[in-house]
């Protein structure tokens, strides 16, 4: 699966791990973000005060496209730029929560997600199986610092008929009147639509938001090697610590 090898690969795998320290400053996240959202197709990325309705975030390949077109189809009267979304950085999320805007976090199981990232760029090396899951965990770790500071869903949720669930527990939260009354079939059916024709990586069976059959085979084949990274092992425990802070589970109505 590794597409690059010798000083190309280790040249991006160091503009990798710099990416990780320059996103842990919220004011050089705030500076990159003004700059990346003067583009139209990346105006979304900047959570904006006064203007963001709502920010949904997530750890890259934890369901953030599609809770956001959840979002979307069940609240159709919100203009879209409006709701701040795919930064995958959690400076994002410590904006909102600073200035009052309704956070939202994705979190999916770090062996699922980190393996479906390596997919995703092509890399099977436990070097950026160590990288990703330092990622993970810089994420998370401050959403478990302030955990009460936003609403917490889990993948599993959001792609198994459940986010009336979570449309009620945002509406509790943030004492918002987001849509909670829908047909959760015919929701998840839209995004999915949606998805399908307006993602960018579309065409592309190792990128798009989306289960293929490419990605559930390379996935059979790695995934027991991410999940014994000691590194990923990590990670795995902060999820399962932020999991059993979360309301208990109800059934869908």
């Amino acid at each position: 699966m590794n597409s690059k090898s010798g000083l190309a690969r280790r040249l991006w795998l160091a503009w990798q791990w710099s990416k990780l320290y320059l996103q842990r400053s919220s004011w050089l996240y705030q500076r990159v973000m003004e700059w990346r959202s003067r583009r139209p197709d990346m105006r979304v990325l900047l959570v904006k005060r006064g203007f963001t309705r709502i920010v949904i975030e997530a750890f890259p390949r934890s369901g953030n496209s599609f809770t956001v077109r959840l979002f979307r189809c069940a609240n159709p009267d919100i203009d879209p730029d409006r709701i701040s979304h795919h930064s995958h950085i959690v400076s994002n999320v410590k904006h909102a929560v600073r200035w009052g805007i309704p956070a939202v976090v994705v979190i999916r199981h770090p062996v699922d997600a980190i393996t479906s990232n390596m997919i995703a760029v092509g890399e099977s090396g436990d070097d950026v199986g160590r990288l990703l899951a330092r990622k993970y965990r810089d994420f998370y770790e401050w959403v478990e610092a302030h955990r009460d500071d936003v609403v917490l869903l889990r993948f599993e949720d959001m792609t198994n008929g459940r986010f009336r669930r979570a449309s009620e527990q945002i509406n509790a939260r943030f004492k918002t009147d987001f849509r909670t009354e829908f047909d959760e079939a015919a929701l998840a059916q839209a995004a999915r639509e949606a998805i399908q024709k307006g993602s960018p990586h579309r065409t592309d069976d190792a990128r798009v938001p989306i289960p293929t059959a490419f990605r559930s085979s390379a996935s059979a084949d790695l995934k027991p090697r991410v999940a014994a990274n000691p590194a990923v092992r990590e990670a795995v425990d902060l999820y399962e610590r932020l999991i059993a802070t979360r309301p208990p589970e109800t059934e869908p109505r």
